[in-house]
């Protein structure tokens, strides 16, 4: 399932209405600041995970997808609601037509809303509260991202597992392989995907416990360990292309193998920020997944809703241009919503995939989306095209540029100004050329020669004139 458009308005910034129709596999908003991007994902987090505003005017529309691709009933359309519409209040389906009304009860999706700001674990040696978190792994999975919540969850999703475990060795099951097995799979799936985007990073295949304060043979790879003198991070060691000696990490904090130098993984605290929250935010989105299917087969190619404010954070360019791709082969029944400002996240994207929200001189906001495919769009055109950026350069040159064009365009020059426009052309083209901008410096080259075209003429036209 995934949501198919929404209508949104009376609230800030969307004093109007306005209308997104939406794809079923991406949806990237791209704005100005202010243009409603955070804002507009906030609602939707707000709908499906919140307490519902009663004086809403928006549907949320769901389709069901049964193969690979959506569905489609004739005769749908926004205006008479003939399509399958989720309510938020009861969990129920309802599908209008003009004769009868059809309700069903159905699983909706998990809602992940991954915000803005991004924290990466605690300090592996600060000294943290010992105070036992009661809640339930649903209700600590329920709480904003942060590293803090996730190491909470994290632990207590082991926990579950391990319950699960000891009821199937006390019934004695064999029907099967255990559910609680799927653990695994999340760490082989998030490790996979998050190694699809920093490639350049990881070296390891897999995470692995990484344990201190005791000294035993295999402990790292023991998922359930409970020993009172060891501290686990479950699967929260990570091999890097670095070769770590912990020697600014105190023994009682160095991992089980620190001897062994290149072997022992570093702890995801030690990561970069790039590294350590991308490993984070992709872990937290797989396990709402997995506990919201309670642990099922299949759990990670279920239907799920990431909602995820400004994807490109800590990622480098190269970094940028993977990460959607790599939700997508990872996840197959996800349903990306992001807001960027990065010309490579929007790169490679399809038809339908981009919607630009406008706010004009009134501070109405307006919605469109790109009708072709942005495959082999460089990122100046991506900037110029989707982004309103006109002049993908510093401020300086902008200005040196929008003078020298305002020169060129002026009918007589003094002579203060002939020789203000000949230093701007040699500055600007400098410039150009120094930053490896061939459009940029094909476009002033073009400009100076028109200008001195027309110089020519209009000395040639006086010489005849005379």
């Amino acid at each position: 399932m995934h949501i198919t458009e929404m209508d949104i308005r009376d609230t800030p910034p969307f004093t109007e209405l306005v209308e997104l129709d939406f794809d079923w596999r991406v949806n990237v908003f791209i704005g100005p600041n202010a243009s409603g991007k955070s804002a507009l994902l906030r609602e939707m987090d707000a709908a499906f995970n919140g307490d519902r505003r009663p004086d809403s005017h928006y549907p949320w529309q769901w389709r069901e997808k049964w193969n690979t691709e959506p569905s489609v009933m004739e005769g749908e359309s926004r205006r008479d609601y003939r399509t399958w519409d989720w309510s938020a209040e009861n969990n129920v389906l309802v599908f209008t037509s003009e004769d009868w009304t059809y309700h069903t009860s159905i699983q909706k999706p998990p809602v992940v809303y991954i915000g803005p700001v991004r924290t990466g674990l605690p300090e592996l040696y600060v000294e943290e509260t010992s105070r036992e978190d009661d809640a339930e792994v649903s209700e600590v999975l329920s709480r904003p991202f942060s590293g803090a919540n996730f190491k909470v969850a994290n632990e207590k999703m082991y926990q579950m597992a391990d319950a699960m475990f000891k009821q199937q060795r006390k019934e004695d099951s064999e029907q099967g392989e255990p559910r609680a097995h799927h653990i695994f799979e999340v760490i082989k799936t998030v490790h996979s995907c998050v190694r699809a985007i920093c490639t350049e990073v990881l070296s390891g295949d897999g995470t692995r416990n990484y344990v201190t304060g005791f000294r035993e043979k295999y402990l790292d790879s023991q998922p359930f360990a409970n020993f009172d003198e060891v501290t686990i991070h479950r699967s929260l060691g990570v091999t890097t292309i670095d070769q770590p000696d912990f020697a600014n990490v105190r023994p009682e904090d160095r991992p089980t193998y620190s001897d062994e130098i290149g072997q022992a993984p570093l702890y995801a605290g030690f990561l970069s920020s790039g590294t350590q929250t991308t490993f984070l935010w992709i872990y937290w989105l797989a396990y709402k997944m997995l506990n919201h299917y309670e642990f099922a087969d299949g759990w990670k190619d279920k239907p799920a809703i990431l909602l995820i404010d400004e994807i490109e954070n800590h990622l480098h360019p190269t970094w940028q241009r993977r990460v959607i791709p790599a939700l997508l082969e990872h996840f197959r029944g996800l349903q990306i919503f992001a807001t960027t400002h990065s010309p490579f996240v929007v790169a490679g994207l399809r038809s339908g995939q981009v919607h630009l929200l406008e706010r004009n001189e009134d501070g109405v906001v307006t919605a469109s989306t790109n009708e072709r495919d942005i495959i082999g769009w460089t990122a100046d055109e991506i900037l110029r095209t989707f982004m309103g950026v006109d002049e993908p350069t510093d401020e300086l040159t902008i200005q040196r540029a929008k003078r020298l064009r305002e020169l060129r365009g002026q009918e007589s020059l003094s002579d203060e100004e002939r020789s203000e426009l000949e230093e701007l052309r040699q500055h600007v083209n400098e410039d150009f050329l120094s930053s490896n901008s061939p459009l940029e410096l094909q476009r002033e080259r073009y400009g100076d020669l028109m200008y001195r075209f027309l110089q020519s003429r209009e000395s040639e036209l006086s010489q005849d004139g005379g």
